[in-house]
């Protein structure tokens, strides 16, 4: 136990508030309107529209189908892939020098997918012809 000598002696402080007149309640609210450039809104408006064109198009074919169950089952299903995949990669990346190779390996094939079909018209052109078919091979 501590012998009265080697305490410090407690000093009573008081805490002073400054206390500043309240501010009438339109003076507390800000004035300032959130501005939306009017290019920026229109390209809101657009991407939305073509949210629910695609949204509605979902909709619709779900309905037109006769097989509900089993599309509950391939997205329950999609969901749990996309889980286990995402649990899987992140504990490769916890092993040392897995995650920068990974890394590594994703920029590598982002420099050879741009060489390859980004920087000439043509290969934009195929990129686009293979899309469209791919597109079209899955929409049916």
């Amino acid at each position: 136990m501590l012998s009265m000598s080697l305490a410090r002696p407690v000093r009573a402080t008081t805490i002073r508030r400054t206390v500043r007149p309240a501010r009438p309640v339109a003076a507390r609210v800000s004035t300032r309107k959130a501005f939306t450039a009017p290019r920026q809104q229109v390209r809101m408006d657009a991407t939305q529209d073509k949210i629910q064109a695609i949204a509605d198009d979902l909709m619709a074919k779900y309905e037109a189908s006769d097989n509900k169950p089993a599309i509950w089952a391939g997205g329950t299903g999609a969901l749990i892939a996309l889980y286990t995949l995402s649990t899987v990669l992140n504990g490769l990346d916890r092993i040392p020098l897995v995650g920068f190779t990974l890394e590594v390996v994703g920029l590598g094939y982002s420099a050879w997918f741009t060489a390859r079909y980004l920087l000439t018209e043509d290969s934009r052109k195929e990129l686009k012809t293979e899309a469209d078919a791919l597109l079209a091979k899955v929409l049916g």
